[in-house]
């Protein structure tokens, strides 16, 4: 946190010399850099702001390779803030004129990105197109980092539709891209692609392995939302095989990172995990308050699968309480609406609880 205080300091700086110089361009990179610095801070709203400024700056001087990737900042900062509409409109102004100024690598990572709302939002056909239109492009121009992302993304979708196989080339193939160009923090988002797959698939020992590999790498590399989400994944796992104290542990161990988390991508997901692990240590009220909050979000804020998937753990809370018949109705209509929208996955899920 110290050097990135200094850093936004020395950017600040900067931003006095160019603006002193009249270099526009100068001041509008320097905004989109403090934003950067933001965004690792957690600051959104602070990061949206600064954002907007560059933005402006950049269309000023009619920069459109400048105004594209800020574009692309605004939309993801958006994005995690849960504005999605919003996320999108700056992803598709920012998608031509990644295309005006032949920037392909630019134009493939936008592509992931809106992938990556379009899943969220409940789009899966689309979100799909959008992966393998990056992926294309990606290695056409022999982008290992950027086809490792897109092929990561595309199984999300495929997961979601329930293709587990086909989801897990997707995402062991991006495994190993990331092992063959040493990232090392991305291959552990992909082990943790891998771990929740594991527990899909019926195998949570495999799941609890992995999920504790990336939880400690996430760790080391101070990846706070990184280690939220893998830190999900290891207590679902947990929970799979009815290690229930060593879930809640889990969870207890990630509530100083949670409380202070911001993204609305990462933060609900951590919650419906963390309401399960409550429900199966006897906390059945405050869990069930959890899950009406995070299921309220995300239908306000559009975010299909969490809402979905809020709804499910829901409906197990209730067969679990003793409330069969409710359990049943709700789990029936979980069932009806994930098929209605492509969740195989889910509705699945949802019919093996009935």
């Amino acid at each position: 946190m110290g050097q990135q205080t200094e850093a936004f300091t020395a950017c600040q700086e900067a931003q006095q010399i160019y603006a002193t110089a009249g270099d526009r361009n100068g001041v509008a990179t320097d905004l989109n850099n403090l934003a950067d610095i933001r965004i690792q801070q957690g600051r959104l709203a602070e990061a949206e702001e600064l954002y907007q400024e560059a933005l402006a700056n950049f269309r000023r001087i009619g920069s459109d390779g400048g105004a594209a990737a800020t574009l692309a900042n605004l939309g993801g900062t958006l994005y995690a803030e849960g504005k999605l509409a919003e996320a999108n409109r700056m992803f598709r102004e920012a998608l031509p004129k990644y295309r005006k100024v032949e920037d392909a690598e630019g134009e493939a990572l936008l592509l992931v990105n809106l992938g990556g709302l379009l899943t969220d939002e409940g789009k899966l056909r689309e979100s799909k197109d959008n992966y393998q239109q990056a992926l294309a492009i990606a290695q056409r121009i022999n982008l290992k980092r950027v086809s490792a992302y897109a092929v990561a993304g595309l199984g999300d979708p495929l997961r979601l539709e329930g293709n587990l196989e086909a989801a897990r080339k997707s995402y062991e193939q991006s495994l190993a891209l990331r092992e063959e160009i040493g990232e090392k923090s991305t291959a552990a988002e992909s082990r943790t692609y891998l771990a929740e797959l594991a527990i899909d698939e019926g195998h949570p020992s495999d799941a609890e392995k992995q999920a504790r590999e990336a939880v400690s790498e996430f760790q080391s590399d101070q990846q706070a939302d990184d280690e939220l989400t893998a830190a999900a994944v290891l207590a679902e796992a947990l929970l799979a095989q009815g290690k229930r104290a060593e879930a809640q542990a889990t969870v207890d161990a990630e509530s100083g990172l949670a409380a202070k988390n911001q993204n609305q991508i990462i933060g609900p997901k951590f919650a419906i995990a963390a309401a399960r692990a409550m429900a199966a240590s006897g906390n059945v009220a405050q869990a069930r308050a959890s899950l009406e909050a995070t299921l309220n979000k995300a239908i306000k804020k559009g975010f299909v699968g969490n809402e979905l998937e809020a709804r499910l753990a829901l409906a197990e809370i209730e067969i679990k309480s003793g409330h069969i018949a409710a359990g049943r109705v709700h789990l029936t209509a979980v069932k009806a609406d994930a098929k209605a929208k492509g969740y195989d996955l889910i509705a699945h899920r949802a019919a093996a609880e009935l």
